[in-house]
């Protein structure tokens, strides 16, 4: 009798249990198979009232075969959502009509929050499109995953007392931005950011634009999952607010860069913290420019879908990466396809990538320990409006997901500090600012470790002429100077040309292992660009950046003292020849002379016996002599013109004054002009 009870028993356990089994596995079937369900983000919308019906088994959609099993995301109810009683209950229209939120009874909806979660419905959004707007009771409600880890299935709610705003962001949670509507959508995210007190700024820019409007939206990271993420120690103290842009007074980091219209952000994400580890490895910054395009390209990626972080890991790891300009990124595929036959000696490599387990402190730890790190992130439609600030998710559609490399963090405000790679225009001059748990940022994230193989020459620097200098002679000489971490020797390639830009198709000289060139020949009053590219014994090249100079005129003036001339007495207005050639004055006498010059002359000086006595601006160009000495005396008389650009041209003559006593009637009254 008791094995037949037990037995029962049993059995009983085992009907009840296939019951709520096959009830379950019914409802996660109804989930994924409505109408309205969006593969891309995982995310489900039906109306209100369904999601009742199918806790309450009162309905079973239509299957639309849009099925997925590994469905995460947010089940998006459209029109107001009720009250989840007790699986027996049911919501008659009066207690619709009385629209009661979500959270007005948390604790008695665990049974209906656990079903949710049994198929990954993490939230509960709030999608109402009524007559009346001002009267629409709009509420966001998320089911809290960090609660949800520790056991608690509860609702977190949040609510406006502004309605109609509320309703304006949440109506379009599912609408993409469009070009043409721009305008408004820019009022709205920056509305969205005003009502959920974010603390960023919003604008669009072109470029993002047209970045957005492609397919790959400027994005390009591939879910993967890895079998074993690492536990990252660290012995050190971990500072409260940490930046290796300022690491110590020191900026380790790389300028930004643009994937442009490419789905290539793995290899960006991955380069911008590997050319950083390559400095710190150096000892000093030198502006690491590793090639994107090689990376990308050669480890598999496309540009229409992206590329695996660990198709980047793995060909870093066999292969390395070149420098920039072996592949450049603005060549595409086709730079990739026409890389030189030396390249693999030009590369740089890693030991090994090691993705991390996902929690705050790992990530920091990790981020002292080897330098800056990739990441992903969960981009949102608002993020391409980022323009500053602390970002956090307000409005918009899921987009996709995207690496960057992450650069820092600050405790004190909970945010990460990271580089992105849609140009300087973006962000905070292409970096950006995102709060702690923001787009699940940090979920993937890898640090590298050891570096091997051929780094890139410093690029050339501190020239001579400097940059934009504007008093080159015609004959002039290039300096530079430049430096390789691997103590190769180096030669460079001058690239010259007149004008603004320098075109890098045809060198204009290379010079082996001298950091200088003598020019001559220069047109006047002309600019120059030139560029040099330092390239070592492997063939890893590096390039300054382009500097200009402007020379000037450097023909002199032509100058002539016309009188006194030489074998001529001057007495008074009278003019009498000599058998000798120094000229004799007797009393005061007006020095004459003519300067000109095909641009304009500046000045003449007039100089007695080396000293200058006066300073002649504009025509005529007169100095009057005088000597109050009653003995005969030479005289050194100098007259020097110059150029509004400094060139300079004199003429010289000895002249002898003679002024007897009895002639001079200006002994008290020499008048003498100070330079």
């Amino acid at each position: 009798m008791i094995k037949i009870k037990f037995e029962k028993k049993i059995l009983l356990i085992y009907v009840v249990l296939g019951v709520l089994f096959f009830g379950v596995m019914s409802i996660s079937e109804d989930i994924k198979n409505m109408e309205l369900w969006h593969p891309e983000t995982g995310h489900h919308e039906i109306l209100n009232d369904q999601i009742q019906q199918i806790i309450n088994r009162d309905m079973n959609l239509a299957d639309t075969e849009k099925n997925n099993d590994n469905h995460k995301g947010d089940l998006v109810v459209t029109g107001p959502v009720r009250v989840l009683g007790s699986v027996e209950s049911r919501v008659n229209n009066e207690e619709l009509n009385q629209g009661n939120s979500l959270d007005d009874t948390v604790d008695n909806q665990n049974f209906q929050m656990n079903i949710l979660h049994q198929y990954n419905i993490f939230s509960i959004r709030n999608h109402e499109d009524g007559e009346d707007d001002n009267k629409s009771k709009n509420k966001l409600l998320p089911i809290s995953k960090s609660i949800r880890q520790y056991g608690q299935i509860v609702c977190e709610c949040e609510e406006s007392s502004d309605l109609l705003n509320v309703y304006e962001i949440e109506k379009l949670t599912h609408q993409p931005i469009e070009k043409g509507e721009i305008t408004n959508d820019l009022e709205r995210i920056q509305k969205a950011i005003k009502i959920k007190n974010g603390q960023w700024n919003a604008s669009f820019y072109p470029k993002i634009l047209d970045m957005f409007s492609q397919k790959g939206k400027g994005l390009g990271c591939i879910i993967e999952d890895f079998p074993e993420y690492q536990t990252v120690p660290y012995n050190g103290t971990i500072p409260d607010i940490f930046d290796w842009r300022n690491a110590n007074g020191t900026d380790w980091t790389t300028p930004i860069k643009n994937q442009e219209n490419c789905g290539s952000c793995t290899a960006f994400g991955i380069l911008g913290a590997l050319e950083t580890i390559i400095q710190l490895n150096v000892g000093t910054p030198f502006k690491c420019d590793l090639s994107e395009c090689h990376l990308f390209f050669g480890g598999g990626g496309l540009c229409q879908t992206g590329m695996k972080i660990s198709d980047a890991i793995s060909y870093l790891k066999l292969f390395g990466v070149s420098e920039e300009l072996c592949c450049p990124y603005a060549k595409g595929r086709t730079g990739y396809n026409e890389m030189p036959k030396n390249w693999e000696e030009r590369t740089v490599r890693i030991r090994s990538g090691n993705v991390i387990s996902y929690t705050l402190d790992n990530i920091k730890n990790a981020l002292l320990q080897y330098g800056p790190l990739v990441t992903s992130l969960e981009v949102y439609e608002d993020f391409y409006a980022y323009d500053g600030g602390i970002y956090s998710h307000v409005y918009g559609k899921y987009v996709g997901r995207h690496f960057v490399t992450l650069v820092g963090y600050n405790n004190d405000k909970g945010y990460w500090i990271c580089k992105n790679s849609w140009g300087t225009q973006w962000g905070e001059n292409g970096w950006f600012n995102i709060k702690f748990g923001q787009g699940n940022i940090g979920e993937t994230t890898f640090y590298l470790t050891g570096i091997s193989g051929n780094i890139q020459p410093f690029p050339p620097s501190n020239p001579n002429p400097y940059h934009n200098a504007t008093n080159s002679t015609c004959t002039t000489t290039l300096h530079w100077t430049s430096k390789d971490p691997d103590n190769d020797t180096l030669f460079y390639t001058i690239y010259f040309a007149e004008g603004d830009k320098v075109l890098m198709e045809d060198p204009f000289r290379i010079v082996y292992n001298d950091s200088f060139y003598h020019l001559t020949n220069l047109k006047s009053n002309t600019t120059y660009s030139w560029k040099i590219v330092a390239e070592d014994e492997h063939g890893s090249q590096t390039e300054s950046k382009t500097w200009r100079f402007t020379t000037i005129e450097n023909i002199p003036p032509q100058v002539k003292i016309l009188q006194p001339q030489q074998n001529y007495l001057y007495w008074g207005k009278k003019i009498i020849p000599l058998p000798f050639a120094i000229p004799i004055i007797v009393g005061e006498y007006e020095i004459f002379g003519i300067a000109n010059d095909d641009s304009e002359i500046k000045e003449v000086l007039f100089y007695v016996n080396d000293m200058c006595e006066s300073i002649v601006t504009q025509e005529p160009y007169i100095y009057t002599l005088k000597d109050s000495g009653p003995l005969p005396k030479i005289y050194k008389i100098t007259m020097e013109a110059y150029d509004i650009y400094g060139n300079s041209a004199k003429d010289e003559i000895l002249v002898r004054i003679f002024n007897p006593g009895i002639f001079n009637f200006f002994t008290d009254n020499r008048y003498m002009f100070q330079c």
